[in-house]
């Protein structure tokens, strides 16, 4: 789609230096495949709007014990759109994504990491165990949370256990 205002033997260099000008001057956003004005925000309305919410609502009531994507509801799961619906909460920031098919409220997150900073403190010998004792999350839940926390460094893990980090 990019390519189409282009002459057909415009080199592909040409283009991706074009993309990377536009970004760097703020006029366009680059998000995985998607590549939009900077202003551009998607318009959600009827079957679809109700979607995103009712995924929003099912995030955020599930804290930290979230549900894979296969696990909501029949109505959420189902619906062609519902991947779609999942990456646009993402790229807004509501949901992170702890590994693929299993999404985290965001402000869940943030206040799962406050809580273990603040019981855990700097002990360098932490278990899932003790995690565990703060979260109160089934190993289904917690080990996806802790190995996503290990990947973005707010956790170091040498062997069988971690540490929380500073940042």
């Amino acid at each position: 789609m990019l390519r189409r205002p282009l002459p057909r033997d415009t080199h592909p260099e040409l283009l991706l230096a074009g993309i990377e000008t536009l970004v760097q001057q703020g006029a366009m956003t680059v998000h995985g495949a998607v590549h939009a004005r900077a202003d551009w925000q998607p318009v959600i309305a009827g079957e679809h709007a109700m979607l995103l919410q009712a995924a929003r609502n099912a995030y955020r009531s599930a804290g930290l014990a979230s549900p894979a994507v296969a696990e909501l509801s029949g109505r959420i799961a189902n619906h062609p759109d519902c991947a779609a619906v999942l990456r646009l909460l993402e790229r807004n920031g509501e949901l992170v994504q702890l590994e693929p098919g299993r999404y985290l409220d965001r402000e869940a997150l943030r206040s799962g990491i406050a809580a273990a900073r603040h019981a855990l403190g700097d002990r360098s010998d932490l278990g899932p165990g003790d995690f565990r004792a703060v979260w109160g999350l089934t190993r289904k839940h917690l080990i996806p949370l802790l190995e996503y926390l290990d990947r973005t460094g707010v956790t170091e893990r040498t062997g069988d256990v971690r540490r929380l980090t500073n940042g």
